[in-house]
């Protein structure tokens, strides 16, 4: 364990915990210690809680035994990933996550079986094991959200596809695994949507405090992007005039929606943190669900507020004058408009401006939410908010309609008033 010197955005210095889990580098979240007063504090700290760093290595090291104790698999393992980064570009590293810490534990580990074709005589208990034992990584004493349960259970599904494709086990081994229903995944609520009354309170105090965090968060409440959707946005996206997809401008018309302008989306930064190569470029991936970055999967997403396609120009504008001097080369896609944004000052800010408030803490995600909902709830044209908000299936699109329902029954209920009956 160690500690590590940090500056925020505001130049303030600051000490985090940081330790080496036997796979990876890991930082101790900022609620499990004090804040730290100098550097002295922290080092006392950090020797005093050397257990904390022993504990989860051993954790960690205890689940991932399996790649020691049995080398085939682990070689599996490795020919599968390998797989899934052709086929699953933007989510590998995520199904390397369940199978290793979930799938294989249970089968090798729980179950001592080394043979797939057994696999299915495990499924029961398997389901039984991710609902009542299966813990996170970094809080052991928490179950695994059933969300994430479907995931390791898909995961699972699509390995044993792989074995079978390579011959690596009986093909007439048809057994997959069910998930867990719907109902029992943790959805969203009316709950998690964002009123206009608490879009405008958020909005008025980022402007005071950060007014490009302000110009992001107002992005993810008109358009219902992704945020990284929207924190790789660049020259190349915005346009004004009339959206060029007919059959997108006449849903539009047909419903009353009316736009300023409008942004072509075709790719994502690849990473998180927005590190340009030497060459100024920044490296891209496809968007969520897409395999390759192709005009054939770009989107459209009209924007239908005049003060954001405002605010989007000015940051054009700075954009356009660096594009002109060619600081990053001749692509229009390496000049991105949140330029001066980072992930980490976009979550604290909104953090911040909400602790200002009575309002509940939302993400921006929930941002997404809530344009997704009014889309759904007030034009019960499923095509058209399935392909404005980039849903991969309709199925998603469609859960929208009972937050709608529930966020009017809400609002029924806030405005009625009981009076004597004359």
């Amino acid at each position: 364990m160690a500690v590590e010197i940090r500056k925020r955005t505001q130049g303030e210095v600051y000490y985090s915990i940081v330790f080496w889990d036997g796979e990876r580098r890991v930082r101790l979240k900022k609620d499990s210690h004090p804040t730290f007063k100098n550097l002295q504090e922290a080092q006392e700290w950090d020797r005093a809680n050397e257990a904390i760093r022993d504990s989860a290595k051993t954790r960690i090291l205890r689940r991932l035994q399996w790649k020691t104790q049995y080398y085939k698999f682990n070689e599996l393992s490795e020919r599968y990933i390998e797989s899934c980064k052709r086929t699953q570009p933007n989510s590998w590293k995520n199904t390397q996550f369940y199978l290793e810490h979930y799938v294989m534990p249970f089968f090798l580990e729980v179950k001592k079986s080394n043979n797939p074709n057994n696999w299915s005589l495990h499924f029961e208990d398997y389901r039984d094991w991710l609902e009542k034992e299966a813990q996170t990584v970094t809080s052991p004493k928490r179950n695994i959200a059933y969300s994430t349960m479907n995931h390791c259970i898909k995961t699972l599904n699509t390995f044993l596809d792989f074995l079978k494709t390579r011959n690596l086990m009986d093909k007439s081994n048809v057994y997959k695994m069910t998930g867990f229903p719907a109902s029992k995944i943790n959805m969203r609520s009316a709950d998690a949507l964002i009123s206009k009354d608490e879009f405008n309170n958020i909005y008025g105090i980022l402007l005071d405090t950060n007014p490009l965090v302000a110009t992001f968060f107002q992005a993810a409440y008109y358009t219902g992007m992704r945020f990284n959707e929207i924190y790789g946005l660049s020259m190349d996206d915005l346009f004004t005039g009339e959206i060029g997809d007919s059959v997108l401008n006449k849903a539009l018309n047909d419903h009353g929606i009316d736009y300023c302008g409008y942004v072509v989306l075709e790719s994502q930064p690849a990473y998180k943190i927005r590190n340009r190569l030497s060459n100024g470029s920044i490296p891209r991936k496809p968007l969520k669900s897409k395999k390759a970055i192709h005009e054939k999967h770009n989107r459209l997403i009209p924007i239908i507020d005049k003060g954001l396609f405002n605010a989007l120009v000015k940051l054009y504008k700075i954009q356009e004058a660096k594009f002109k001097q060619k600081k990053y080369g001749p692509n229009l896609k390496d000049y991105v408009l949140f330029e001066d944004l980072t992930s980490t000052m976009a979550a604290v800010e909104l953090r911040k401006a909400y602790e200002k408030t009575k309002f509940k803490q939302k993400s921006y995600h929930c941002c997404r939410h809530t344009r997704c909902t009014e889309l759904v709830g007030n034009t019960r044209d499923f095509v058209l908010a399935k392909y404005w908000l980039g849903h991969s299936r309709a199925e998603t699109t469609a859960r929208y309609t009972h937050i709608y329902e529930q966020s009017v029954r809400t609002a029924k209920k806030r405005r009625q008033r009981i009076e004597l009956l004359e």
